[in-house]
């Protein structure tokens, strides 16, 4: 029972991280991967705001900005988002 309990936030981060990766499916129709991606960066720089005091001081003043990005390896181009 008490690993069930520790496994819990874990398996419904998860589930929600599918959710969004489906959710951006429509954007890369038949490219999962790609939905995934770009998800997990926006994920990411979400969690930057959220769960970095000092980066988010530093947003909320205006010194600082984030942006995510997916870099192409075949084109060397990185696509802002």
């Amino acid at each position: 029972m008490i690993q069930a309990i520790v496994f819990l936030p874990l398996i419904g981060a998860v589930l929600a991280g599918l959710i969004a990766i489906f959710g951006a499916h429509a954007r890369h129709p038949g490219d999962l991967l790609a939905a995934a991606i770009e998800e997990n960066v926006k994920i990411n720089v979400k969690r930057m705001y959220d769960d970095v005091p000092i980066l988010s001081e530093a947003l909320a003043a205006k010194k600082i900005a984030v942006v995510g990005g997916v870099y192409d390896l075949a084109t060397g181009r990185v696509g802002l988002l």
